[in-house]
């Protein structure tokens, strides 16, 4: 059987990461997979490794840059997505166009905009598609005569999907509640990974995201400040350039610079090192996130203790299965004491515990038998 799975976007983020691991599992357990990003990103580039094993293509090529028109539509919705994190209209349209009878037996979309091409293709080929939904909906968006149309253009993608699935539970229901169409949490494999003990481990706090003003980024220098003999390292790219010089001129007015490693950039391999090496990943939702917070799904991978609020998806699992504290990300009191209280080997180890059994449970083979019901 031959699948697709079609991803907008190569760039450092969850949905990409998602689908790179699929696709492993999906050809392991003997599909024929072909993993399609309609267009590449200079921080996409960290991610090549990754790609080695895998049949891959960037489908615009590796220097496709954003059409303005799309890139100024798609800022009228989401100020910060504007740029590299384009809804590009015409490589989805020019993709569908492209897919030939005999191509895939099955296409999974990494989000509704990516499921436009999946409705075309599959309006035109009669080929199934899912789409897998990484954040929440509203069912309307707030601008003008365009609003409606991305609503409709959403509305339709989800009503004609073979299989609507979602990254959280918490996401699922958002769908099913503003849509009424049926969406099935399917959670990502939380494998065990490179993992070391308390004793084998550095002082250090693991903040890693996109990161944006909508993420509270200021709350964090807040916690490190609290936490005496403690680093904060501070991972991942920034939507907007201009929020990321406050950030770093706030670290300088503070006098934090000591405390908090800044890394845009950082390549994955040595993020994977960081993970297994932090003692403590810390990763707050912005507003209705409910998303996975994907640092949270490689800090439980090396069993590394997650500390997080109500809002991300994954507290569901961390409320079943302990391995962490659920939190206001304005409690700084709270969460220094947790980090210091659990900062000793007794207490870590039964935190490290109890993240093994989340890996035990959540693994890839089972998100991707979720992901072929559709075709029984």
């Amino acid at each position: 059987m031959k699948i697709i799975i079609l991803v907008r976007i190569l760039w450092t983020a969850g949905a990409q990461k998602i689908a790179i691991a699929e696709a492993k599992q999906l050809t392991k357990m003997g599909y024929k997979v072909k993993l399609v990003f309609l267009r590449a990103t200079e921080s996409g580039r960290n991610l090549l490794n990754k790609l080695e094993d895998i049949d891959y293509e960037i489908f615009s090529g590796e220097n496709y840059k954003p059409k303005l028109i799309y890139s100024f539509i798609t800022g009228l919705f989401m100020l910060d997505r504007r740029g590299e994190g384009t809804v590009d209209y015409n490589l989805i349209n020019k993709f569908a166009r492209s897919v030939k009878k005999g191509d895939a037996d099955y296409i999974i979309c990494h989000d509704q905009w990516a499921g436009l091409a999946g409705l075309k293709i599959k309006r035109k080929l009669g080929i199934p598609y899912s789409v897998m939904m990484h954040e929440h909906v509203n069912g309307k968006y707030n601008v003008p005569v365009l609003g409606k149309i991305a609503t409709k253009m959403e509305r339709d993608v989800l009503k004609n999907a073979d299989k609507i699935f979602a990254v959280t539970e918490k996401i699922a229901n958002n769908v099913t509640s503003i849509y009424g169409f049926k969406c099935e949490p399917d959670l990502v494999g939380m494998t065990l990974q490179k993992t070391k003990n308390f004793h084998e481990r550095d002082n250090i706090i693991l903040a890693t995201s996109t990161w944006g003003k909508d993420r509270s980024p200021d709350t964090y220098l807040d916690i490190i400040e609290a936490i005496p003999d403690f680093k904060l390292y501070f991972i991942g790219r920034w939507n907007l350039k201009s929020e990321f010089e406050d950030f770093k001129n706030n670290v300088y007015k503070r006098n934090l610079q000591e405390k908090v490693i800044i890394n845009d950039n950082m390549p994955d391999e040595e993020l994977d090192e960081l993970y297994a090496s932090s003692k403590f990943v810390i990763r707050f939702g912005g507003t209705k996130e409910y998303g996975l917070g994907t640092a949270t799904v490689f800090a439980i991978s090396h069993l590394t203790p997650v500390i997080i609020d109500s809002t991300l998806g994954i507290s569901d699992i961390i409320t079943k299965y302990g391995g962490g504290y659920i939190v206001d990300k304005n409690d700084i009191n709270k969460i220094s004491n947790f980090i210091l209280e659990n900062n000793n080997e007794i207490n870590y180890e039964k935190l490290q515990n109890n993240l093994l059994n989340i890996t035990r449970e959540y693994t890839w083979e089972r998100h991707c038998r979720i992901l072929m019901n559709v075709l029984k």
